[in-house]
């Protein structure tokens, strides 16, 4: 994974426990790891204020921002030109 990424994790969690989500992210060059409080699995139901807002923090990051700046330039470079 060469992208900016999120794993994101309820405190609660009997499935997917923080432990795992740790590891996955540390697996993943850059990641980035939250854990949301009192939540289980499905955090963005059970806490939907606190996983809106670790997406937030998240989107708002300077290497998602660098990633959207390269993929705009990518695409404007890639796009037709009227004079194609």
């Amino acid at each position: 994974i060469t992208v900016p990424t999120l794993v994101i994790v309820g405190s609660e969690d009997r499935v997917a426990p923080p432990h795992i989500g740790r590891a996955m992210a540390d697996a993943i060059p850059g990641a980035s790891f939250e854990v949301i409080e009192g939540a289980g699995h499905i955090s963005n139901i059970e806490a939907p204020d606190a996983f809106d807002a670790a997406i937030a923090r998240f989107l708002g990051s300077a290497p998602v921002r660098e990633a959207r700046e390269v993929a705009l330039i990518r695409y404007c470079e890639d796009a037709p030109r009227a004079d194609d």
